[in-house]
């Protein structure tokens, strides 16, 4: 809410020409009253340039209270209290309207107390080097920085709220010192002593020497020659790998055929007289599926004997006797069960 204006200056002199300062004074006022406070702290700061004194500086104090910036208007108001020397001071009902909104500014700002180690840091606030190390701030954040030749450089954050006052202290790291390496001169080597000339010793020539005749080299014993395994001793491998393999196929199917026809039967005995379920076709379409893979592995494990047989008898070697063998298979079915016949003369 606006407060009542700073009160007008003395009346105009003889002649009704007013002052520049004057003019700044009531267009001050004016601005004040209608509660413009920019621009009547500009005005009030004019007048202050024209005449200075606590006068205008008390009205400049005042606008600032109004626009929010109470560090500034403590400063200002501080100043207008510490003039004594003034060709106009502030009477006594100034000097206590004065001291009255003061008071109200300091509510509303932080003090804050800078301590430097080393002392004769460079300060900067907000990006700003000053000398001051007693501050009046508004509430908010502020960014402290200190530089010496000789310390890191120091940055802080610093938050201040209102009617706070402290001390902070700023402690800056010294710079570790680079030392430079001190190498030592390559070490000169000590001059060889002279070396004196001898006297020739006589030679002697040595006694001739009988050469002796090489002994003849011994011939290196014959490698032994490899064993032979015989040619047909892979082929017997893999024929009784195949008839192993044969044997596991083939029983396998038997035993899935023989389980399937077992369940088959049960099941067609149960459709015939007309009490398949929904559940009992579907084992019939799976038992069918079973067969096949059944029919599918004997005929497999069938090939694979019939592989192994025909290795064992026509492996190298295998025939030496002049016989002839012949090896014949075929599938077999009969009913639900089939399988595999292999007939032939060995």
């Amino acid at each position: 809410m606006a407060q009542q204006g700073p009160a007008l200056p003395s009346p105009t002199p003889a002649g009704g020409a007013k002052t520049p300062y004057q003019e700044a004074i009531e267009e001050a006022v004016s601005e004040f009253g209608a509660a413009h406070w920019d621009e009547a702290y500009v005005s009030f700061k004019r007048a202050n340039e024209l005449q200075p004194g606590p006068r205008p500086m008390r009205g400049m104090g005042k606008a600032l209270y109004e626009r929010r910036s109470y560090a500034e208007a403590v400063h200002i108001l501080q100043q207008a209290l510490d003039i004594k020397d003034s060709p106009r001071p502030l009477n006594a009902d100034q000097r206590a309207d004065v001291e009255k909104w003061l008071a109200k500014a300091r509510m509303y700002i932080a003090e804050v107390h800078l301590v430097i180690k080393p002392a004769d840091a460079a300060l900067f606030i907000n990006g700003t080097q000053t000398q001051q190390r007693a501050f009046i701030l508004n509430s908010g954040s502020y960014q402290l920085m200190a530089t010496h030749p000789d310390y890191k450089e120091l940055r802080q954050d610093l938050r201040v709220t209102l009617g706070q006052k402290q001390t902070i202290n700023l402690i800056m790291e010294t710079k570790t010192p680079v030392v430079a390496a001190v190498v030592p001169p390559p070490a000169v080597p000590a001059p060889a002593p002279p070396v004196e000339p001898q006297a020739p010793q006589p030679q002697e020539v040595p006694a001739p020497v009988a050469e002796a005749q090489p002994e003849p080299a011994a011939q290196p014993a014959p490698a032994p020659e490899p064993a032979d395994d015989g040619p047909g001793t892979a082929y017997t491998v893999t024929s009784w790998l195949f008839f192993g393999a044969g044997v596991v196929l083939l029983g396998t199917g038997g035993v899935m055929a023989a389980l399937n026809a077992a369940d088959f039967v049960k099941l067609d005995e149960k459709c015939q007289a007309g009490e398949c379920t929904d559940d009992d076709l579907k084992a019939v379409d799976e038992g069918i599926d079973a067969s096949n893979l059944s029919n599918g592995l004997m005929f497999a494990g069938g090939g694979a004997l019939a592989v192994a047989v025909g290795m064992w008898i026509f492996a190298p070697g295998g025939g030496d006797g002049g016989e002839s063998a012949s090896l014949e298979v075929l599938p077999a079915c009969n009913g639900m069960e089939c399988g595999v016949v292999a007939r032939g003369t060995f």
